[in-house]
């Protein structure tokens, strides 16, 4: 069902004045990633939109283009799933999003950069309890021979399906109670079976283990 997927989109995207000025950047286009803040390594989509130069510029009308990346198909969503089951609430589940470029090589293969990222966490989106959906973002490119980090591009994200993330994530701890439950009530019959014994014959309990699930 289409409303269960999550869908990231990148609704628009307004390219910074380094990117624009700079002559061997003739491609750019979006990587999206997600992993907790010491490792961002799983990859939702890369490369699945590009924005080319056209007599050395780029046009206007392609930074107000969709650029779609979802995450919903095999095993992109079954590893965000998994990512978001394993990691504790208390950390963060970050969503990566880098602007790379193709720059123009003479004689050789093309070389990919990153112009600009940003990262935002996804479990505080899932928390927020607004029906706001979408927010700006700037991608701001790493510290240059300026000595400071420029505005690569801002882009305005929108988060489609967060209302089937937050079901999953509920249905999640839901199971994890229901796997519980039992062996906290073996433990309390356990306790209330040692409560009435040792008074009665001054006997230490049996002590025997407890079965796990």
């Amino acid at each position: 069902v289409a409303k269960e997927r999550i869908v990231i989109t990148v609704r628009e995207c307004a390219l910074g004045d380094a990117v624009l000025r700079d002559d061997a950047v003739e491609r750019v286009f979006f990587h999206v990633s997600f992993g907790d803040s010491d490792a961002v390594e799983e990859t939702l989509r890369y490369g699945g939109f590009a924005m080319h130069k056209r007599d050395g510029k780029f046009d206007v009308a392609y930074q107000r283009r969709l650029l779609l990346d979802e995450i919903g198909h095999h095993r992109q969503r079954a590893s965000l799933q998994s990512k978001a089951r394993s990691t504790s609430k208390d950390a963060e589940l970050l969503i990566r999003v880098s602007l790379c470029c193709e720059r123009e090589t003479r004689g050789l293969e093309a070389s990919f950069d990153e112009l600009g990222f940003a990262s935002f966490d996804l479990f505080a989106i899932v928390d927020n309890q607004s029906d706001e959906e979408g927010f700006e973002m700037a991608l701001h490119s790493p510290k240059g021979l300026s000595g400071r980090r420029e505005e690569a591009a801002v882009v305005t994200i929108d988060i489609d399906a967060l209302a089937a993330l937050r079901a999953l994530m509920a249905k999640e701890k839901e199971s994890d109670k229901d796997l519980l439950a039992p062996a906290r009530k073996r433990k309390a019959v356990k306790e209330a079976t040692s409560v009435v014994r040792t008074p009665a014959s001054g006997a230490t309990p049996s002590g025997a283990k407890t079965p796990t699930a």
